[in-house]
């Protein structure tokens, strides 16, 4: 072992951090993408499931992607679904890029890191 790198245990446990933040992402995307699927099917909010769908898509809209009064704002007929389907859509894009390009940081720059860390050099 390089007396310059942290220990190899660590410096392989960096990539599965990276995966593991790629993965809560995508997560994310898909049960907001979800959220507007049953958006745009009328889902009854009475279900169960669907309301936990709705509550966990509408905590992770990030202020921006609400439901109702979002990044867009339809008008006339139909606006409400438009806004929701839209907005919770394009909040899925987000999640998935923050998630990938988070998941994709950690992998390519935690190792080093890792190796400026005081105490991880050897002697």
């Amino acid at each position: 072992m390089d007396a310059d790198l942290a220990p190899p245990e660590l410096r392989d446990f960096v990539p599965t951090i990276g995966a593991v933040v790629t993965l809560l992402g995508a997560g994310i995307a898909f049960v907001m993408a979800l959220g507007a699927i049953l958006i745009a099917a009328n889902a009854s909010e009475a279900n169960g499931f669907v309301s936990f769908i709705y509550n966990f898509a509408g905590s992770m809209s990030l202020g921006m992607f609400k439901r109702i009064d979002g990044f867009v704002t339809f008008s006339g007929g139909a606006a409400a679904t438009r806004d929701g389907l839209f907005n919770w859509g394009f909040g899925a894009l987000v999640w998935l890029g923050i998630g990938y390009g988070l998941g994709w940081a950690i992998r390519t720059y935690g190792p080093r890191l890792i190796d400026d860390l005081p105490g991880s050099h050897r002697v």
